[in-house]
């Protein structure tokens, strides 16, 4: 899946809205209260794309009175959305967040039935891991939008250093991994031919 979405919208631009509009020379931005619109740089486009696989196997074996079941499973989600940060037209933040997960089932059940009662008895076991990124690297406007939203007080000189263009990403990195397992059974028994449990 490869989409171009979302992007946050304006109703009423507010006055750093019109501050980020003259740092790139924008002269109109979406004033109509009765419309929603959305504005952005445009060299930070919206990206966000999603990969999800996956593979199972079924494998049964009957022995006459019991029946053996496995089924074994494999998944993979990988996603990647990268988003116009700050919502204005200048670029001064932009974010990147990149997803991986992984999955691995296995479950094995083995069911028959003696006389009266059927039964199972099953076991189950899977693990996850998941890993995500997220990254806001500086845009090339966020120095000049410094010194100006700061009147000066922190100038050119200093923006550059504290802000450099693509570096000093705040970055965050999670990851996470899981796993569980189950022993289960079940039975039932038919006492007569319309009463049973």
């Amino acid at each position: 899946k490869d989409e171009d979405c979302c992007q946050a919208v304006y109703k009423i631009a507010a006055p750093v809205s019109f501050l980020q509009a003259g740092l790139v020379g924008v002269t109109a931005l979406p004033l109509d209260v009765t419309r929603y619109q959305s504005i952005n740089s445009t060299n930070r486009p919206f990206v966000e794309t999603t990969e999800d696989k996956g593979i199972a196997s079924h494998l049964t074996i009957d022995f006459g009175g019991a029946t053996l079941k496995s089924v074994i499973s494999h998944r993979e989600f990988s996603a990647q959305n990268d988003v116009d940060a700050d919502f204005g037209p200048a670029d001064i933040l932009y974010q990147k967040i990149s997803t991986d997960q992984t999955l691995d089932s296995y479950e094995l059940t083995l069911n028959g039935k003696s006389k009266n009662i059927d039964w199972l008895i099953g076991a189950y076991y899977a693990d996850e891991t998941a890993d995500i990124i997220n990254a806001t690297p500086y845009g090339a406007d966020l120095q000049r939008f410094i010194t100006l939203a700061t009147l000066g007080s922190i100038n050119s000189t200093t923006a550059a250093a504290l802000y450099p263009t693509n570096g000093g990403a705040v970055k965050s990195v999670f990851g996470q991994n899981g796993s569980s397992w189950s022993v289960f059974t079940h039975e039932q028994i038919q006492f007569t031919d319309k009463f049973g449990m």
